[in-house]
């Protein structure tokens, strides 16, 4: 075993991952916390009183691998064969790679995932050694507090995961950059999907859907709720009901947004809707609903190359605007 990155995670439900490890890329790999790397790990912190562990109440069932210099000779492969090379100086960057895998995760199956925020880094020549950095960015990303199992009872498989590795690579990519509309949603469901604030998440994974679909600063409600009935619902009849959920979703993120939500008298429980100085509360039933949509979106949008290459072209934004409209236009019309 090489000095290797380990980030733990925990993820549930367990009978959701079908492998014991997994290679995403090359260089990344996300396996069972087991083995070689748990002995490691334990036997430290056993020992050394003074060395810290992630969290005191955080139990890891699996650790994302990263072997730093596999990784970036794999990425300067592959940006070669685009044309393009890696930038001098570039390193793996940890907290973007972790995000991509949570990603992954999210987009198979979905899972429940807790991400603390760091990285022990084990060397098998030094035994007895083990390094700890924290990551930046999200310090502490959880999505338990959303009914995301609820959503799907799809198993996670290898492929599955390599694949969703592949198509998210160029949003990851370590020293890279890529921007536009895909990336933007990516962004806002990740904020939402980590944050421990209920009506924020919801008009989060709203925004995450405004940023792929909507064009135009009026009709705002009908038109992102004609686009998403279009790339969601094969049938008239199911275009129709995808068309009526999105409309009701957006009225619910306006009531947030715009300061119309006002309790009713009785008790707050999970069903209600509530923002207050203490806490906020969406329904369940809206969470679930509006995590399935996003999803469903994000899946189609991979899945349909036209589309897909209309978002991800470098054009003006004008110009990309006007593309999606005619796209829509066209799958209205056919």
């Amino acid at each position: 075993m090489a000095t290797i990155d380990c980030i733990p995670v925990r993820l549930w439900p367990q009978e959701y991952l079908q492998f014991k490890r997994c290679t995403l890329l090359p260089g990344v790999r996300l396996v069972e916390f087991r083995g070689d790397i748990r002995t490691v790990i334990e036997r430290v912190t056993t020992r050394n009183k003074s060395f810290q562990r992630v969290r005191h109440d955080f139990h890891p069932t699996h650790a994302i691998c990263v072997k730093r210099e596999e990784y970036l000779a794999a990425l300067e492969k592959r940006l070669g064969a685009e044309g393009r090379k890696l930038p001098d100086g570039t390193f793996a960057d940890l907290n973007s790679i972790s995000k991509q895998v949570a990603m992954c995760l999210l987009l198979a199956g979905p899972v429940h995932f807790i991400l603390p925020g760091g990285s022990y880094q084990v060397d098998s020549a030094k035994p007895n050694a083990l390094g700890w950095s924290r990551l930046f960015g999200h310090s502490v990303s959880s999505c338990d507090r959303f009914p995301i199992a609820e959503v799907s009872t799809k198993r996670i498989e290898n492929r599955s995961l390599r694949n969703w590795a592949l198509r998210l690579d160029r949003y990851f990519r370590s020293g890279i950059w890529w921007h536009d509309r895909l990336g933007m949603a990516l962004e806002y469901f990740w904020c939402a999907i980590c944050s421990q604030h209920l009506a924020m998440a919801f008009v989060g994974f709203m925004t995450a859907m405004e940023s792929l679909l909507t064009t135009q600063s009026t009709e705002i409600t009908h038109n992102l709720a004609e686009r998403a009935a279009i790339l969601l619902g094969p049938t008239c009849e199911c275009r129709v009901e995808r068309y009526r959920q999105v409309k009701n979703l957006y009225r619910l993120r306006s009531r947030i947004v715009h300061g119309k939500v006002f309790a009713k008298r009785g008790p707050i429980h999970s069903g209600s809707l509530f923002v207050g100085p203490k806490f906020s509360n969406v329904p369940r039933k809206d969470l679930q609903s509006v995590l399935e949509v996003l999803l469903s979106l994000l899946r189609s949008v991979f899945r349909r190359p036209a589309f897909l290459a209309i978002l991800q072209t470098k054009k003006k934004e004008d110009k990309v605007d006007r593309e999606l409209d005619e796209y829509f236009l066209k799958q209205i019309l056919r």
